[in-house]
């Protein structure tokens, strides 16, 4: 399974259905990836990158449309943003009409479920929340299915169930091309 417990967790993992329904941009998606990878530049191996999701929730239904790439403290282990750059974050979002609603970081490896520190080390998680952990400093990182989705409820984390974030999380396309192709023209 690909849960198991990790050895960096003291915690056990706790395993549930994302709650709510939510909808994200191939271009938000691109533009993690772009610079996540700068990141995984960074330092002999690679540095863990972070970056905010913003957007908006209407209803039942939370849309991510902007990436803001925070000032951060990182390194091949870690990656932390302070109290004072998440409010510079939180102020340029609300500054364009959108809330912070999913942070989004890389881990070194393959594995991709939070570390206790992740657990913890989270700047104000509220209700519905969602951390999604990219693998291998978000190289290569293009779906995600390579990435495991976690939300805050009741108090604490716990993994999205694969099933659930299938129905649940929609990539929305950039572009929608019906145009005819003709022979000749």
């Amino acid at each position: 399974m690909k849960y198991l417990h990790p050895y960096y967790r003291t915690n056990q993992i706790k395993i549930g259905p994302i709650v709510g329904e939510y909808a994200v941009t191939e271009a938000v998606i691109s533009q993690t990836r772009n610079i996540l990878t700068e990141y995984s530049k960074e330092g002999i191996r690679g540095h863990e990158g972070l970056v905010f999701w913003c957007g908006r929730e209407l209803n039942n239904l939370t849309i991510f449309t902007s990436v803001i790439a925070p000032n951060t403290e990182h390194g091949a282990h870690r990656v932390m943003v302070d109290e004072k750059d998440f409010g510079q974050c939180s102020r340029r979002a609300r500054a364009n009409r959108l809330t912070i609603l999913c942070q989004v970081h890389s881990h070194p490896g393959s594995d991709t479920v939070h570390s206790d520190g992740d657990d913890h080390l989270i700047i104000m998680p509220f209700e519905g929340m969602l951390s999604i952990v990219v693998p291998n400093y978000g190289r290569g990182f293009t779906d995600l299915s390579e990435s495991t989705i976690h939300q805050f409820n009741d108090g604490s984390w716990f993994v999205c169930s694969e099933d659930s974030v299938k129905q649940n999380l929609h990539v929305l396309p950039n572009f929608i091309d019906l145009r005819e192709v003709k022979d000749g023209c």
